[in-house]
């Protein structure tokens, strides 16, 4: 007999596990994971601040959707400060996130 699996929502992709810093992404839907990190990588100290801060917020709204890109970007943008040893950036734009500040609510997608 032939398990039977859960039907994926639509437009998700299953991948190859990839590695991206210490986490093993294996399900996004829109953002490339690669092309997020190599965009991380080129933002100045305050860009990433304000990257951070509104990819915490929405990592965390996503809280019920465990499969969110926003889930693995938020590990990106981890990733990302601590290779530049400044954890400082990620802890202040989880201290504002938890401060439900509605600025940092914009699409990060939309330029």
């Amino acid at each position: 007999m032939e398990k039977k699996t859960e039907a994926e929502p639509p437009g998700m992709l299953i991948c190859e596990p990839i590695k991206i810093g210490e986490h093993i992404i294996t399900h996004y839907n829109v953002q490339n994971p690669h092309d997020y990190v190599a965009r991380l990588q080129q933002l100045d100290e305050h860009d990433l601040l304000c990257e951070c801060e509104k990819i915490a917020w929405f990592s965390s709204f996503a809280n019920n959707n465990p499969i969110s890109d926003y889930h693995f970007m938020c590990y990106a943008c981890y990733d990302e400060c601590k290779a530049r040893n400044r954890m400082d950036i990620y802890n202040r734009a989880h201290e504002k996130m938890a401060e439900n500040d509605d600025s940092i609510r914009q699409d990060p997608q939309v330029k």
